[in-house]
C-alpha cells in the first residue's frame, strides 16, 4: 500500500472517499426497502470504528448526510417507469391490473386517470371489502382530507395538484392514531363535481363487488372532514343523496325532537374544529 507522509489534513476536517460501486448499490437497496434517510445514515454512522472517528474518517457515511440524500434520489429515479408522467400512469395502470388482483372483480390499483383535467382515482377490491365490513360498526369513523404541494404537472398546466384521501378508523382494529386508507385521488380540479365523481366511482366499485347489495351501499354514521364546503356537500350527496339545505332541515328536526323515521339513519357531516382553529 502506497503512502505519502507529506499529505496533511486540518484537525477536524472530514475525510471521505466517494461512495461508489457495491457500497452505493447496497445503500440504494436499503432505501428501496423503505429505510428513511436519517435511519439509514445513522445505521452506517454506528459502524464507524473508534480509529475512524479519531482520524475524522467518514468513508462509511460521506462527509455529510447530503451524500445519502443524493443516493436516495438516485434510487427513486431508477424506480420510475418512464420520464413522462402520463406514460408512467399508463404503465402503472396496466401492470397493476395484471399483478394486483388480476383475477378479481376490481383489478389493479388505478381505476380512472383522465389527462385533462389531470386526475387519478385509486382503490382496490380489498379496500371496498374493508369498507363493507367495518363502516357500519358502531365505533367506526370515516374521514377525508386533502393536501396540496405534493405534485405539480409541469407539462399540462401550472395548477396545483391536490391529494385527497378517504380513510377509516376503528378503535378495536387499529390504534387510536392509525387510519385505514380506502381510496385516494390526485386532481388539479378542486370542485364539488370532482369529489362527487371520485366517491361515486368508489360506490360503483362496491356494486360490482357486492352485486346483491347494489341498492344497499353502507352509510357511515359520521364522516369527519375539515370545513371545506366541497367535502361537506360531497359527503351528503354521495351517502345521503341529500342537498345541503335538506341536511340543515334534517338537523333542525333532530335538535327540536321532530325527527322523521329515517333522519337518524343518514350520514351526519362533522366539520373538525381543530382545522379551523389551527
Amino acid at each position: 500500500m502506497a503512502s505519502d507522509p507529506n499529505i496533511l489534513h486540518s484537525v477536524s476536517e472530514r475525510i471521505s472517499r466517494p461512495v461508489r460501486g457495491s457500497r452505493r448499490r447496497e445503500i440504494m437497496e436499503k432505501f428501496r426497502a423503505g429505510g428513511s434517510l436519517y435511519r439509514v445514515h445513522a445505521q452506517y454512522s454506528r459502524q464507524r470504528t473508534s480509529k475512524e472517528k479519531k482520524g475524522f474518517n467518514y468513508d462509511k457515511t460521506g462527509k455529510s448526510r447530503k451524500v445519502f440524500k443524493k443516493i436516495k434520489a438516485e434510487s427513486v429515479a431508477e424506480t420510475l417507469l418512464a420520464p413522462d408522467a402520463r406514460k408512467v400512469i399508463e404503465e402503472l395502470y396496466d401492470q397493476s391490473a395484471i399483478h394486483i388482483n388480476g383475477d378479481g372483480t376490481i383489478k389493479g390499483v388505478l381505476q380512472l386517470y383522465p389527462v385533462r383535467p389531470f386526475c387519478v382515482i385509486s382503490f382496490m377490491e380489498s379496500s371496498i371489502r374493508s369498507y363493507d365490513a367495518l363502516v357500519a360498526q358502531k365505533d367506526s369513523v370515516l374521514s377525508w382530507d386533502a393536501t396540496g404541494g405534493l405534485i405539480k404537472c409541469q407539462q399540462s398546466s401550472s395548477k396545483q395538484i391536490l391529494y385527497y384521501e378517504l380513510t377509516l378508523a376503528h378503535p378495536n382494529i387499529v390504534d387510536e392514531d392509525t387510519l385505514i386508507p380506502l381510496t385516494f385521488m390526485l386532481s388539479e380540479s378542486q370542485s364539488l363535481m370532482t369529489v362527487v365523481q371520485w366517491l361515486t366511482l368508489f360506490k360503483e366499485g362496491y356494486k360490482k363487488v357486492f352485486p346483491h347489495k347494489k341498492d344497499m351501499f353502507p352509510r357511515p354514521m359520521v364522516i369527519l372532514s375539515d370545513r371545506a364546503q366541497i367535502f361537506l356537500q360531497g359527503g351528503l350527496l354521495v351517502f345521503n343523496e341529500e342537498s345541503y339545505e335538506q341536511f340543515l332541515a334534517r338537523a333542525y328536526r333532530m335538535v327540536t325532537h321532530q325527527s322523521l323515521t329515517d333522519d337518524f339513519s343518514k350520514t351526519n357531516i362533522h366539520a373538525c374544529l381543530a382545522h379551523f382553529m389551527v
